[in-house]
């Protein structure tokens, strides 16, 4: 019984560590689920200098609508919903963001031809 017991113990531990492990290994093999949309609050500006100046506001606590309304030069609501392929051939340099970025995170400023973004994610559909 004893030992019947023991085996068990062994196993389901050993199904704790190997099934996490397989979780990994198989969402790098087929890759993480695609999103269709991505929901996100976006401050553009003109320069770099003005990007590290909205970063380092919003790094303080600063209110990301406010900053939004005070320096970007976008004439778009802060708020935008873009689908994957928008943002694949419109924005390539945001595609990785879009796909890793956690819901209320804030971005680095990351140049784009429509200038200097900084992005909030709120949310993304699968």
């Amino acid at each position: 019984m004893k030992k019947l017991f023991l085996t068990t113990v062994v196993a389901l531990f050993a199904t704790m560590l190997v099934i996490p492990a397989l979780n990994e290994k198989s969402s790098v093999a087929y890759g993480a689920p695609t999103y269709k949309t991505v929901k996100a609050q976006v401050i553009v500006v003109n320069s770099k200098a003005e990007a590290d100046k909205v970063k380092s506001e919003l790094n303080n606590g600063g209110s990301f609508y406010a900053i939004e309304k005070k320096y970007s030069i976008s004439e778009l609501d802060s708020y935008r919903t873009m689908t994957k392929t928008e943002i694949d051939q419109n924005y390539p340099e945001l595609s990785e963001l879009a796909k890793t970025m956690k819901s209320g995170e804030i971005s680095n400023p990351v140049e784009t031809q429509d200038g200097w973004v900084i992005i909030k994610m709120i949310s993304r559909t699968y």
